[in-house]
């Protein structure tokens, strides 16, 4: 029989062979041949069920709908699917053709005319850098209110450029208050302000969103007129008549009710940061009527809608297209778990920031017309389009749509707070539109948009868009758990041996300084790894930003450098008689989970 010291004497080795064994686990679990032919067969039935999961609730009753829609030509594969019911009210069946309200999306849209108006010379020699005096569109009286800090106007200084990529400073009318800017993204997370527009409109205990909903399904209370409801209300953009009566009349416009209180604290001085912003593209939209001399539905309908085909696409209010031709047609978008469409809310209010309806198809068309340049009469005003503001932290957001740098080229990312998206990918030719119509679980819409391309990636089509939705995430997360759990067993175990029991027992010996010191630097590295996950969400749907790359690569580096130094810390605990035993294996465990760390992260870049 073994003794112990000959058992002890092996444990090195057997550390080695463990940290040898889960690295190549890991390594067969990212890095495994990809499928040498695409199973297009795999990939609609993964994605069909993918669809039905998504709309089911944790008992398994449908009250949901998702559509999906994917187009690789490179492989070739195309896929357009639904799930769910379409409306609460009459309980109809989602279709990948139905008609859905696309929020944000919009924004490139209403971007895309403010660059065809700058190639046209609309807006002088300055084109996108001209200023808000230079383009008339406000009253000189009016201008000055528009962007105050401690009680001075910077509106002057305010450009289309300001406007187009989020960075004028100004509060977000629907989501943020004159006290709290909600957040980067405002209704992405953490709702909206009491004194929001939305948190007016939404939360109103009587007249609100809530009562809305029951009032049109359920006519309670007896007798009730949905006209009443504040969500039922037809917005206009902006009413000079009204303002010059009353500046405090907050509900006669969307600009008016910008202008009644959070006007005079705005965030920061215009080009100085970023926050997102529906003021900046209610703002645009006022300058499109101001420049084309035609509502900003006709202009939309004229410069896009038509030339591209998209037949079935308008901005709510367009005189071409009645309110009643569509009632009951529009699938419901489910806000703050109300049915909005079936309750008969007005969405109006997004205007020149989301207030279209279209269809899955339609948003295929505007894609494919924005990538091959046909609605710009120069290939330089797309490139323009494309450019994300320089030196300011955001979310790489260019004009209308995010524009993130993958390792393999850009991907356009148009999203809308309701969970609609609408992708493409140059690289690869890659379209990607869908929607879960779903302002109340966005996290939702992400799962699905990583689920999808994790499908993809593993019946034969890699891109960067599955590079977060592979087995190395989580490898990557248990490592990060154990290594904030370890240090906290080693410091108790230190003060014990100083204060307890043991005390008495050396605790300063330099092998202990080195597992402290190794300790406290895989800390630090894990605390500055995560603040640079936590820079950009959106890392999580695209992989990483080259920037975010590098920061990982070095930090993969580093974490190499501390692995080999605890395996060797480990080897020289295990060789010194009197150690702890404990000792040796947290030295030993640490070694592991650090070199699996590292392994993890390589996967991932």
């Amino acid at each position: 029989m073994e003794t112990k010291r000959n058992l002890r004497a092996r444990m090195p080795s057997a550390a080695l062979w463990m940290a040898l064994a889960l690295a190549g686990i890991l390594l067969l679990a990212g890095c495994g041949p990809a499928p040498v032919k695409f199973d297009a067969d795999r990939a609609t039935a993964e994605l069909d069920a993918l669809l039905e999961s998504s709309v089911r609730d944790g008992s398994g009753i449908v009250n949901r709908h998702t559509v999906l829609y994917i187009e690789a030509p490179a492989v070739p594969f195309t896929y357009s699917g639904a799930a769910g019911i379409a409306r609460v009210d009459s309980g109809e069946p989602m279709t990948a053709d139905r008609p859905f309200f696309i929020a944000s999306v919009a924004k490139a849209m209403t971007a895309t005319v403010i660059h065809q108006l700058a190639e046209e010379g609309a807006f002088g020699p300055k084109g996108i850098d001209a200023t808000l005096p230079d383009l008339d569109v406000l009253p000189a009286d009016v201008l000055p209110e528009l962007h105050k800090q401690n009680g001075k106007s910077y509106a002057h200084e305010i450009t289309l450029r300001h406007l187009l990529n989020q960075t004028a400073g100004l509060r977000d009318l629907f989501f943020d208050d004159p006290v709290a800017p909600v957040s980067l993204m405002p209704g992405t997370a953490e709702g909206a302000a009491p004194d929001s527009l939305i948190g007016v409109l939404a939360f109103d205990s009587q007249f609100g969103l809530a009562p809305l909903v029951r009032c049109t399904l359920e006519n309670i209370p007896a007798g009730c007129n949905p006209d009443d409801y504040l969500f039922r209300r037809r917005w206009s953009a902006w009413n000079e008549a009204a303002w010059r009566n009353d500046p405090a009349d907050r509900m006669a416009g969307l600009l008016n009710f910008y202008l009644a209180g959070m006007n005079e604290h705005a965030l920061w001085m215009p080009g100085k940061g970023f926050h997102y912003s529906d003021t900046n593209y209610l703002l645009l939209g006022l300058v499109i009527e101001r420049k084309t001399g035609r509502s900003l539905a006709e202009a939309l309908r004229e410069r896009i809608f038509d030339p591209a085909g998209m037949r079935d696409t308008y901005l709510i209010g367009d005189p071409a297209h009645p309110d009643g031709d569509d009632a009951g047609k529009i699938a419901d978008v489910w806000a703050w778990n109300e049915p909005a469409m079936s309750g008969g809310v007005d969405f109006s209010f997004d205007w020149g920031g989301g207030g279209v309806i279209s269809t899955i198809a339609d948003l295929r068309m505007f894609l494919g017309r924005l990538k091959d340049g046909d609605l710009f009469q120069k290939p330089e005003t797309l490139n323009r389009m494309l450019e994300v503001p320089q030196g300011i932290q955001g979310l790489y957001y260019a004009s209308g749509m995010i524009v993130f740098p993958t390792a393999d080229g850009p991907v356009w990312y148009m999203m809308g707070s309701n969970g609609t998206w609408a992708e493409y990918f140059p690289a690869q030719d890659l379209f990607a539109i869908g929607t879960t119509d779903d302002l109340s679980d966005m996290p939702k819409q992400f799962m699905l948009h990583m689920d999808a391309f994790q499908i993809l990636a593993a019946c034969g089509l890699p891109t960067p868009m599955a590079a977060t939705a592979n087995p190395a995430m989580l490898g990557l997360a248990v490592c990060i758990l154990l290594l904030l759990v370890l240090p906290v067993i080693w410091l108790a175990r230190a003060l014990w041996r100083r204060f307890g029991k043991s005390s008495g027992v050396a605790t300063n010996k330099p092998i202990h300084i080195l597992v402290g010191a190794l300790w406290l630097a895989n800390l630090l590295t894990l605390v500055i790894t995560g603040i640079v996950f936590g820079e950009n969400i959106f890392q999580m749907l695209f992989g990483f930003s080259p920037d975010v790359r590098l920061v990982l690569g070095a930090a993969a580096v580093l974490m190499a450098i501390l692995a080999l130094g605890m395996g060797s810390a480990a080897v020289l605990l295990w060789r010194q008689k009197e150690e702890s035993h404990g000792d040796r294996w947290l030295a030993a465990v640490l070694f592991i989970i650090t070199l699996s760390y590292v392994l993890s992260l390589a996967m991932l870049l």
